[in-house]
């Protein structure tokens, strides 16, 4: 069984609300992205909240940061 920790993502490029997602513990932001981490229905995710209009390529979740 993998274990996980919490983190939440702030801002992203139409300044959503925070969002809280569950990824391996061993993830850091410094040495690790958040494509390399996260499955393929989490990015859906991230992409539906950071950015819900469909067609726009501002890039959602990729300026999100961590809280």
């Amino acid at each position: 069984m993998m274990k996980t920790k919490k983190i939440t993502l702030v801002g992203g490029f139409h300044n959503s609300s925070p969002i809280t997602i569950r990824v391996d513990e061993s993830y850091h932001p410094a040495t690790h992205s958040l494509q390399d981490v996260l499955s393929e229905s989490q990015m859906k995710k991230l992409s539906r909240h950071f950015c819900g209009i469909k067609g726009c390529t501002c890039g959602s979740y990729y300026r999100a940061t961590e809280m």
